[in-house]
């Protein structure tokens, strides 16, 4: 989990653990707010440093590397999040604290046999406090 106060560099720490975990040929989906879906696009596919060198070079391409929201994936059904297991190496959720059961699955507690060969990520600027 990365926690910080707002704007001091999550959305790059996560873009860089995207990328760290794309050259190791993992496939990732990154989960976020809806209004944050075409922000994210872009800083991993498109933003640039003052000298114009991409930060992260990525391609969104919906197979390799995704973008999700939060209310999308939470009106999935639980068989749907089953074949996630096999369809992702690497989950990302960004703005976690505003994840929330109200879909239509109850979550089961993740341990080591459900997450066995995964890593999954969270950043959030508000992480303390409700568990």
């Amino acid at each position: 989990m990365v926690s910080d106060s707002v704007g001091l560099g999550k959305s790059f720490i996560g873009g860089e653990l995207l990328r760290d975990y794309r050259l190791n040929n993992k496939r990732c989906l990154l989960i976020v707010p809806a209004n944050l879906t075409d922000q994210w696009t872009d800083l991993l596919q498109d933003a640039t440093d003052e000298d114009g060198n991409p930060f992260f070079n990525l391609d969104v391409d919906g197979t390799h590397l995704d973008i999700m929201s939060i209310s999308k994936f939470q009106n999935l059904t639980y068989e749907t999040l089953q074949e996630f297991k096999q369809q992702w190496d690497v989950v990302l959720i960004d703005e976690a604290h505003r994840f929330r059961n109200h879909g239509k699955w109850a979550p089961i507690p993740m341990t080591k046999t459900t997450t066995r060969g995964r890593d999954a990520t969270r950043t959030s600027a508000s992480c303390g406090g409700r568990r």
